[in-house]
């Protein structure tokens, strides 16, 4: 888990860097005394192929050369020799003037070279340029300072220093016109100053006006906005059905069908970013997942999973698309498939939108190289592999190259490539579910409406008999109250309704059998005898009787009473 938050951590603070709209270039020229020796100068002169190449590389125009932009140009060998023979800098000045100041600076005399103290130089002139500005330090790559023949603290910083976040070596020998032809320009480029699509372009802008072709010195294992291993956009699902598959933005898109089940093979190549090294043997394991699929789902949660891969071994050419086709085993928790199907509570969510809410997942690879093995070699065109062989110590040059650091921060021979894909699952909505489940709803709803209606309008037909009084009347079953009075008139109890069951309320001053003020209503077959009447005096005799064949009616003799 470390591993891939130092990933996220590394995209997200290196994120894209433009290139400056205006960009100055500081370029460092070796003219230690075994320039001159090996042909590039004499005492008076500059042999021609190196200021032709710099005029070439640096005339004003395109992305990366712009007319605002400025040169600062410092010729270089060793401290003592440097002040000996006033070797100063010239600039910054506009880069359009660069092809006639080029002639101002001093040939190649004598002194040693030291390669670090250049770095030193440039980073002192790229603060005193007007703009953000790069490096190109040419040299015939033998740091002689001091007699000790070595290039390792260059070399070191070159692959180590924060300074840089990208080297490329550009060899320029040309052995067949100069057997002891070893001149070699880097590119260094700052932090901040551009991002790793631009430093590509920015090499690819160098082979095209000088001829010559570099490759990558710096990074090899991760980049700082991106990774030097990306899934391809190549990729196919083999799944039951047909399901499209699109990239967006960084990201890859598949489409489903509600009811499809998420399962199959993920068939995809790998590409490689890296300039001049093909990658061979590497191992790469199998991924790690995050899957998180929304509630809304069945199955619906958030789940870490192991998608096996299969072949293991990788490789690839420099900034090309692997020949294998590799293939992630796509499945669920214990391996099994995920259906992409609204659970039975959630049918009416997203009642009226094409798509649910996407499943997305983050897959997490890692190619495992083993420098010592010969996992990562440089490989050029042919006419560059010539150029090559002639730089000092190549072999030993490589070595410190490769020893840098990936994410994991590896000692020892191996170093571990990472690399991520989003994927999205994109699924689209149903409706035929939805409206069945919907119509089962409303079916229901109706159902209900019309039972609630009938409770309502439920109606149930008496028949009241008594002292002067013979009266039809309905009440409510639901709730109602109905005034029973004598042939008189007078009021003598209440008939009350509710929920079906009837029960009879005494009048104050009145009561029923027994002194009792309430009664309840218990059918004989299709009648109910009772007696009321006025507290010590007697009681009059009615009879409540289901009326089961004439509809509600008023009264029929005397003034009863009614529904109240």
């Amino acid at each position: 888990m470390k591993r891939w938050i130092c990933l996220l951590a590394t995209l997200c603070s290196h994120a894209a860097w433009a290139a400056p709209p205006t960009l100055d270039h500081v370029v460092l020229v070796d003219v230690s005394g075994s320039m001159r020796s090996r042909g590039y100068a004499d005492h008076q002169a500059w042999s021609p192929e190196l200021p032709e190449m710099l005029k070439s590389l640096l005339q004003p125009g395109g992305k990366f050369f712009s007319e605002g932009s400025h040169f600062t140009l410092r010729p270089f060998s060793d401290v003592a020799t440097d002040e000996k023979e006033n070797r100063v800098a010239l600039g910054p000045a506009p880069l359009p003037d660069f092809a006639n100041r080029f002639e101002d600076m001093a040939v190649p005399g004598g002194g040693a070279t030291d390669m670090s103290r250049a770095l030193d130089l440039a980073q002192l002139m790229l603060q005193a340029s007007p703009h953000p500005g790069i490096i190109w330090l040419i040299t015939d790559n033998e740091n002689n300072f001091s007699t000790n023949q070595s290039d390792k603290a260059f070399y070191q910083r070159l692959r180590d220093s924060p300074d840089f976040n990208y080297v490329y070596l550009f060899p320029l020998a040309d052995p067949q016109k100069r057997p002891n032809d070893c001149l070699v320009m880097y590119l260094l480029i700052p932090p901040r100053v551009m991002d790793t699509a631009e430093a590509a372009d920015l090499a690819k802008e160098v082979e095209k006006r000088t001829r010559f072709g570099g490759m990558l010195f710096r990074p090899l294992y991760n980049e700082t906005d991106t990774t030097t291993l990306d899934f391809s956009k190549e990729l196919v699902l083999d799944s039951p059905g047909k399901h499209r598959i699109e990239q967006e933005g960084g990201q890859t898109v598949l489409y489903f069908n509600e009811g499809d089940k998420f399962q199959g093979n993920l068939r995809f190549k790998i590409r490689s970013r890296l300039k001049g090294w093909r990658v061979q043997g590497a191992s790469l394991e199998d991924a790690d997942v995050e899957l998180n699929v929304p509630p809304v789902y069945e199955g619906g949660s958030k789940n870490k999973l192991t998608w096996q891969v299969t072949p293991k071994t990788l490789e690839v050419a420099p900034e090309q698309d692997s020949m294998t086709l590799f293939s992630l085993h796509v499945a669920g928790p214990n391996g099994q498939p995920i259906l992409l199907q609204r659970r039975t509570s959630q049918m009416l969510s997203h009642l009226f939108q094409s798509y649910l809410p996407e499943v997305q997942g983050n897959v997490k690879m890692k190619a495992v190289l083993h420098v010592d093995q010969g996992n990562l070699t440089h490989e050029v065109p042919p006419e560059m592999q010539a150029r090559l062989k002639a730089v000092p110590r190549l072999d030993e040059v490589e070595q410190y190259m490769l020893q840098q650091q990936d994410l994991n921060q590896n000692n020892g021979a191996e170093r571990d490539i990472l690399f991520q894909r989003r994927l999205v699952v994109r699924v689209k909505a149903d409706p035929s579910s939805a409206i069945v489940f919907g119509i089962l709803i409303a079916a229901g709803a109706v159902l209900a409406v019309a039972a609630a209606g009938a409770v309502l309008l439920w109606k149930i037909p008496l028949r009241l008999e008594g002292p002067g009084i013979e009266e039809e009347f309905t009440l409510s079953a639901l709730s109602g109250t109905y005034l029973i009075c004598n042939g008189k008139g007078e009021p003598h109890c209440r008939l009350r309704s509710s929920l079906g069951s009837l029960s009879l309320v005494a009048e104050p001053d009145f009561v029923f059998e027994e002194e009792a003020r309430k009664a309840a209503v218990h059918w004989q077959g299709d009648e109910f005898r009772f007696e009321v009447g006025p507290e010590g005096k007697g009681r009059e005799v009615f009879w409540l009787r289901r009326n089961r064949s004439g509809g509600p009616g008023g009264s029929l003799s005397g003034d009863g009473g009614g529904p109240l």
